[in-house]
C-alpha cells in the first residue's frame, strides 16, 4: 500500500497525466490499425525514452500497453478485423453485433470489460505479485503442456455444425505453427528451401489472411445484388433503438459471472511466463460459452462473448508483471519488451526491486491502475468518432482495410514476403468460407500449436519419452480432469444442438 501510495503521487502530476493520456490513445490508434499493434508502439518509442526520467517512460509506456490491448477490440467489432492476435475472440461475437446494429453496444461493452479485467489484475498483482508468483514455480513442461492441451479441446467448441470440418481444421492449424526450425532439433521443417520461412510464419499475415480479407472477398461478390435490390451501401447498418448503443444495466447484470471467471483466467494466464493474452481471450471465450445459457447465441452476436474475451485479455496485463517483478522472466512479449526501457535507465528486474526501488514498483502499481480510469473516459469520448466508419460506404472501407492490412502486414517485418503470405492465406480462407470449412480453428491450432509442441517435446526430453511423467504431479491430474470435463462438455453440447 505505501508503494502503491508513492506511485500514485508520481502519477498524479499535470505532466504525468498528459503523458498517460497520449500513451493510451496511441496504444489505442496502433492497437486498432490490423498489423501496427500496441507492442510495436512501445518497441518504437523504448529509445525515446532514455531522454526522459524514469517515472514519466514507464506512465507512457504502460498507457500504450493498456491502450494497445483495448485497441485491437475496435478494428475487430467494426471490421471484423482484428487489431492483434488477442483480439481475435472479439471477432467471433462482436463483428456479428456491428452487423446487426449493434456496433455502440459492442465496443462500450469491450472498453468497461477491458477496464475491469486490467484493474482487477492490478490488484492482484498489488496484493499477490509473491505468493501468485511462487505458483508459476510448480509449473514444468508437462504441466504447461496439459494446460495448452485444454486450451486446444476449444476447437471443438469454435468448429460449427460439422466436427470433423473443425478437426481438420485445427490439425491443420497445428500443422502450420510447425513451418520454421526445430525448437530443439534446430533444423528446417516444411520450409521447401526458402530461407525466408526458417522463423515460420508470421502470427499477423496469418490471423489476417485468414479472419479479415475472405470476410471482405464474400462482402464484395454481394455488393452487386444489394446494388440491384435497393439495399444500403454502409458497412454496417445503424442502431434500431437507442440500447443498441449503449451498455444497459441487464446487459452488464447478464455478464456479470462471465466477466468474473474470465477475469480469474485472464490472471491465471497473466501469472505464468510466455503465455500472455492470446491463449488467455481464447480460453476465456471457450469456458464462457460452455457455461453460459446462451451458449447457443455464441458466435451469432451474443455480448457475452464479447464480455469473455475482453475481460480475459486485458487481465492479462497487470497479472504479467508478477513473474517479470518476482523473477525477472517477462509474462509476455509486452513485458518482454519493456525490460529494455528498465535496462536503459540502470534498473535490474528481480525480486530485490521490492526493497532496492520500491518507488519504481509503485509507479507501475499506480501507472497501471490509472490507466484504466483514463481509458474509460478517453475512450468514451472517442468512440463516437470510431463508430463513424460504419457510416461509411463498402466502396470507400474496403479499399483502405485491405490497404491498411498490407501496410500493416508489412510494417511489423519490414518483408515484402509477409505481404505475399497474407495473400496467399486470404486465398485459402476465402476457399474454405466457401467449402464450409471454419477458419476459428485453424487460428486456435495455430497460435497455440507452437507452445504445445516445444513444451510437449522438452517434457519428452526430460522423462525420456515416459507417458507416466504426464500424470507425475497433482496439477497434472487436475489438468487431466479439466480435459475431460471440456470434451465431455463440448460432446453434450453438440449433442443438445443436434436435438434443438
Amino acid at each position: 500500500m505505501t508503494s502503491l501510495l508513492t506511485g500514485l503521487t508520481v502519477v498524479f502530476t499535470p505532466f504525468n497525466i498528459m503523458l498517460l493520456v497520449c500513451g493510451v490513445i496511441l496504444g489505442a490508434v496502433m492497437g486498432c490499425i490490423p498489423g501496427l499493434t500496441g507492442l510495436m508502439a512501445i518497441t518504437l518509442l523504448i529509445p525515446v525514452t532514455y531522454y526522459m526520467d524514469l517515472n514519466a517512460a514507464l506512465v507512457t509506456l504502460l498507457g500504450i500497453y493498456n491502450g494497445g490491448i483495448y485497441g485491437g477490440s475496435i478494428s475487430a467489432i467494426l471490421l471484423g478485423t482484428p487489431g492483434a492476435a488477442c483480439a481475435g475472440p472479439t471477432v467471433f461475437d462482436g463483428y456479428p453485433m456491428a452487423q446487426q446494429g449493434r456496433s455502440g453496444k459492442a465496443l462500450r461493452m469491450a472498453l468497461y470489460c477491458s477496464a475491469i479485467g486490467c484493474f482487477t489484475s492490478c490488484l492482484v498483482l498489488c496484493n499477490l505479485a509473491r505468493p501468485v508468483s511462487r505458483l508459476a514455480l510448480y509449473f514444468g513442461p508437462s504441466e504447461y503442456t496439459l494446460l495448452i492441451l485444454l486450451a486446444l479441446t476449444m476447437v471443438g467448441s469454435v468448429a460449427g455444425e460439422s466436427m470433423i470440418k473443425g478437426l481438420i481444421c485445427g490439425f491443420f492449424g497445428i500443422l502450420l505453427s510447425t513451418v520454421g526450425m526445430d525448437p530443439l532439433a534446430t533444423v528446417s521443417r516444411f520450409t521447401f528451401g526458402n530461407y525466408k520461412l526458417l522463423t515460420g510464419l508470421g502470427n499477423i499475415p496469418v490471423l489476417i489472411g485468414l479472419l479479415a480479407i475472405p470476410q471482405i472477398m464474400v462482402q464484395i461478390e454481394k455488393m452487386p445484388l444489394e446494388r440491384e435490390a435497393g439495399a444500403s451501401q454502409s458497412l454496417l447498418p445503424p442502431p434500431s433503438c437507442r440500447d443498441d448503443e449503449r451498455v444497459t444495466w441487464k446487459d452488464f447484470k447478464k455478464c456479470l459471472p462471465t466477466i468474473g471467471i474470465s477475469a480469474f483466467i485472464g490472471w491465471f494466464f497473466g501469472a505464468l511466463p510466455a503465455l500472455g493474452a492470446t491463449p488467455a481471450a481464447y480460453f476465456g471465450y471457450d469456458i464462457a460459452k460452455k457455461r453460459s445459457k446462451n451458449g447457443n447465441n455464441f458466435g451469432k452476436g451474443e455480448v457475452e462473448g464479447v464480455a469473455a474475451a475482453e475481460t480475459a485479455n486485458n487481465a492479462t496485463v497487470g497479472s504479467s508483471f508478477v513473474p517479470l517483478l518476482a523473477f525477472g522472466i517477462p509474462g509476455d512479449s509486452n513485458t518482454a519488451v519493456l525490460i529494455g526501457a528498465f535496462l536503459l535507465h540502470g534498473i535490474t528486474i528481480g525480486p530485490n526491486i521490492f526493497t532496492n526501488r520500491p518507488d519504481t514498483v509503485g509507479t507501475i502499481y499506480a501507472a497501471l491502475m490509472c490507466s484504466n480510469i483514463v481509458l474509460v473516459i478517453v475512450m468514451s469520448l472517442l468512440l463516437k468518432f470510431f463508430a463513424k466508419v460504419a457510416k461509411a460506404p463498402k466502396s470507400v472501407i474496403f479499399p483502405f482495410v485491405v490497404m491498411s492490412c498490407c501496410i500493416g502486414v508489412y510494417a511489423v517485418s519490414q518483408n515484402s514476403f509477409d505481404v505475399w503470405l497474407l495473400i496467399i492465406f486470404s486465398v485459402i480462407g476465402y476457399l474454405m468460407m466457401r467449402f464450409g470449412f471454419p477458419t476459428t480453428p485453424t487460428l486456435v491450432g495455430f497460435l497455440l500449436g507452437e507452445t504445445f509442441e516445444r513444451n510437449l517435446r522438452q517434457a519428452l526430453l526430460i522423462s525420456h519419452n515416459d507417458l507416466t511423467y504426464f500424470f507425475s504431479s497433482t496439477i497434472d491430474i487436475i489438468m487431466w480432469v479439466a480435459i475431460v470435463i471440456s470434451i465431455v462438455s463440448i460432446a453434450l453440447s453438440k449433442r443438445r444442438g443436434k436435438r434443438a
